[in-house]
């Protein structure tokens, strides 16, 4: 009976620790991903901007 409780601890514990560091790694790879996504597009739209502007004066 003590044996079976500390056995359900154990495997309480590792899947906590196992979605917490799943949890972590997916949240920091999905905040690099947005941050990425959102600085390329970002960029490419102060580009595209830019460039539709100088068209526009030179033109």
């Amino acid at each position: 009976m003590v044996r079976d409780s500390v056995r359900v601890r154990v495997r309480y514990a590792l899947g906590l620790g196992l979605g917490y560091w799943l949890g972590l790694g997916f949240g920091l790879g999905y905040g690099l991903g947005l941050g990425l996504g959102y600085g390329l597009g970002y960029g490419l739209g102060l580009g595209y901007g830019l460039g539709l502007g100088y068209g526009l004066v030179l033109g």
